[in-house]
């Protein structure tokens, strides 16, 4: 009995040591790093900062740990611009060695960002707020995940709410960047499918604050204006449309209406009452999910708004997405973090508007709302539910549903500048979709869905020579192609037809859906389109920044002005991208020639353009300047697609997606860089073997 007793003893004290050690061995396990980016400045700070109490949210709700392990969340801010989120995103991950990201708010930045993830194979990346289409529409991110839906979808049903109210005809008001094209491209698909007319579209710079010139050319015969603003651009205009004794009824984008503009100071705001909208968010949703939400929002977030913000439940899903993944596989990220990303794609995730499920592209499938504006007792304005939509899965619309018959207005611009339909790429395929037939495309001039440049049976004849012959094919937006070929294929002529420096004898060129087949030069780089030479056209005795001075200056509204703007921000901007600010004082003459391509590329950017034609830039290149080059054309920003002709495969290949091979005139084959090196035809050509 005594022996039994001691035995107990032992058995006991083994088990405090154990448990103590494991214990030790819990408190000291590493904390999951979780980079945070959200817009703090700019436009959209006032979302931002909300967006950042969402995600903190979903972290409170676990008290800070998540599958044992302390969260650690290191937050980092950027103002709407991609290159800045990018490089908010390159600090978190490659100096703060963050485990994951989450992030970030705005459409063009989740672009940029996604690209970004294509270089970080062993992060996963989250999305934050971003509703571009394009993030998981157009060349997906493997491990970029996105558990909100998008700007398209959220308008979805917004088209028929707009008709019932009698809007027969609307003028469209919307910020130039990724996130309203979505958002215009979703709204126009079913409103003028059921007979809408939107007769102008003016497309204003984010971060604007004069909106004058935009006001001055609504027309009185519209019934409504169609507003995709958000933050300080939304207050800006609203206040500017009331001053101007503006008085016609709003249909809001989802950001328009979202809580940190229902809550801004004015007596436009009370005007904003009646304003139906699309949105992921309904304040008065009555779930009892999106109760308990926004109750323990406002319990942890005093100083926030009445109730969340679109940005504060988009974080909040995506963050909870994060931690509900890594519960799962109780914080296992070994592997490259393969078995944390099948979870991710896996898994339904439980919100507080609906579950969610992911596509074949990432990208959410979930619940949306049509939304009015309503005012309570308090004086609180905040959106009622006046329809939920359910799906379980959606064909997204493509760049033709916006090509309505309308004339576009930039702000600044005049009545005919040419359209600028939102660009994106080829649509996922719709699984029994219930609303496909709602947002079947227009049909117009037979492009597919984000095409930016088609030929179709485009030749061109010198006399007796043809150069180019019966030549067909499409660029996505965003894509980026090259053209290669031996001497004589065909490839200047076919950059020249696309320009419009040589008229096509026969075909049609499309540029965006819009024929361009008789359109002159000067038109078609106003809607977008920019080329270098294979011979440097410069100003050899003028500075760097002259140049870039004036090419900004050549496609902007002011081209013919003689009074040379005190700004010169663009100019310093391109100087930065093509990595010339050192030598921006020094005339063009005095530059190597690999400075004086990479002032050429910086020339073309000039205008944010749409599509760049790039004709033997590395031609004459010293091997450390084809690398500056190969680095220059991997950082543009991934929505800017070029085609690209070179004879160096080793530049060709390293920079592109698709490859287009020319010989004899013709299109020989298309591919990716892979099957293209690895063609035994193409070689053959390129080594001069080809029997003819």
């Amino acid at each position: 009995m005594e022996l039994s007793k001691k035995t107990v003893v032992r058995t006991l004290a083994v088990a405090l040591i154990v448990a103590a050690f494991g214990a030790g061995a819990f408190a000291q396990a590493p904390p999951v790093k979780i980079g945070l980016l959200a817009t703090l400045e700019g436009p959209f700070a006032a979302g931002g900062q909300d967006g950042i109490r969402g995600a903190e949210l979903a972290v409170r709700q676990r008290n800070g740990v998540v599958a044992g392990r302390k969260i650690e969340i290191v937050k980092a801010s950027s103002d709407a611009k991609p290159d800045v989120a990018v490089n908010a995103t390159r600090k978190l991950v490659e100096q703060d060695k963050v485990d994951i990201m989450v992030g970030p708010l705005s459409g063009s930045e989740g672009i940029a960002v996604k690209e970004y993830s294509k270089t970080q194979p062993n992060i996963t990346f989250i999305n934050g707020s971003s509703g571009a289409q394009a993030t998981t529409l157009v060349n997906p991110s493997p491990n970029f995940f996105r558990f909100n839906t998008d700007g398209g979808q959220w308008m979805v049903g917004l088209g028929k709410a707009a008709l019932d109210k009698g809007y027969k005809k609307v003028m469209v008001i919307a910020e130039d960047y990724a996130f309203p094209y979505s958002q215009v491209q979703g709204f126009m698909t079913e409103y003028c499918k059921l007979g809408g007319k939107v007769p102008v579209k003016a497309w204003v710079p984010l971060g604007g604050k004069d909106y004058a010139s935009v006001i001055a050319r609504i027309p009185k015969d519209v019934d409504a204006l169609a507003v995709v603003l958000g933050g300080a651009d939304a207050v800006n205009f609203l206040n500017q449309y009331e001053q101007a004794g503006g008085d016609k009824p709003i249909i809001g984008g989802s950001i328009t209406v979202s809580q940190d503009i229902l809550n801004y100071k004015g007596k436009r705001r009370d005007s904003l009452v009646g304003t139906i909208a699309g949105a992921p968010i309904a304040d008065a949703y009555d779930a009892p999910e999106f109760k308990a939400f926004v109750a323990d929002y406002k319990k942890n977030f005093p100083d926030g708004y009445p109730s969340p913000s679109l940005f504060a439940l988009v974080y909040y899903i995506n963050m909870k997405a994060t931690l509900d993944g890594l519960d799962i596989v109780k914080g296992d990220l070994s592997d490259g973090q393969k078995k944390y990303r099948d979870t991710l794609s896996k898994m339904t995730l439980k919100t507080p508007v609906g579950d969610v499920k992911l596509d074949a592209n990432r990208q959410a499938i979930g619940t949306t709302f049509i939304t009015e504006v309503v005012k309570d007792a308090q004086g609180n304005l905040y959106n009622k539910v006046l329809r939920k939509i359910r799906r379980s899965a959606c064909r997204r619309p493509s760049s033709r549903s916006v090509r309505a018959t309308s004339r576009t207005v930039h702000s600044g611009g005049s009545r005919n500048d040419p359209p600028r339909p939102p660009t994106f790429g080829t649509p996922r395929r719709s699984r029994g979709a219930p609303l496909e037939r709602l947002l079947r495309l227009m049909a117009t001039n037979g492009t597919a869905p984000g095409d930016a440049l088609r030929l179709e049976s485009v030749t061109r004849v010198f006399g007796a020579l043809t150069a180019i012959e019966n030549i067909s094919f499409s660029v996505a937006a965003g894509e980026r192609r090259a053209v290669i070929g031996a001497n004589g294929a065909g490839k200047t002529t076919l950059f020249n037809v696309v320009t419009g420096d040589f008229p096509a004898t026969s075909g049609r060129v499309l540029f965006f859906g819009e024929d361009v087949t008789a359109m002159p030069p000067h038109e078609r780089i106003r809607m977008g389109m920019r080329r270098t030479y294979q011979s440097s056209l410069l100003f050899r005795e003028l500075t760097v920044r002259d140049n870039l001075f004036l090419a900004v200056r050549g496609v902007s509204r002011n081209r013919f002005s003689f009074i040379r703007s005190s700004r010169s921000g663009p100019a310093d901007e391109l100087l930065e991208r093509v990595r010339l600010t050192q030598v921006a004082a020094h005339p063009v003459a005095a530059l190597s020639h690999g400075q004086q391509r990479q002032l050429e590329i910086g020339m073309a950017l000039a205008g944010a353009p749409r599509l760049i034609l790039f004709d033997e830039p590395a031609a004459g290149l010293s091997p450390g300047e084809r690398g500056e080059l190969v680095a220059l054309l991997r950082g543009l920003p991934a929505h800017m697609g070029f085609i690209l002709i070179e004879h160096d495969l080793d530049i060709a290949l390293r920079v592109v997606d698709r490859v287009t091979v020319m010989h004899n005139a013709s299109v020989l084959k298309h591919g990716s860089p892979a099957e293209i090196e690895n063609d035994a035809e193409v070689q053959s050509i390129y080594m001069g073997d080809r029997v003819h």
